[in-house]
């Protein structure tokens, strides 16, 4: 049985580099309450991340750059009702 995919798509994407660097799901602007995607695919451009459905919870309102060892943020943008997941 196939499972449910959505993507997260990064268009245009720039970030400054740093230690640890992963993208999140998440309710609000911090970690406390999120899903971890996996890390950062590069600091600049076009990139995917594809996540099966059961990962995406309806009060995910933001998508973090998160560097995991100084627990800082390194950029957020957020969702939408207009966004759509895409299967």
């Amino acid at each position: 049985e196939e499972t449910e995919k959505y993507t997260l798509l990064f268009e245009n994407f720039a970030s400054d580099n740093g230690p640890a660097l992963f993208v999140y799901l998440a309710s609000g602007t911090s970690t406390a309450s999120s899903t971890k995607l996996g890390a950062l695919r590069a600091l600049e451009g076009t990139f995917r991340y594809e996540f099966a459905a059961d990962q995406f919870d309806p009060t995910y309102d933001h998508v973090l750059v998160w560097c995991d060892r100084v627990s800082r943020s390194f950029g957020v943008a957020q969702l939408s009702e207009s966004a759509q997941l895409s299967e």
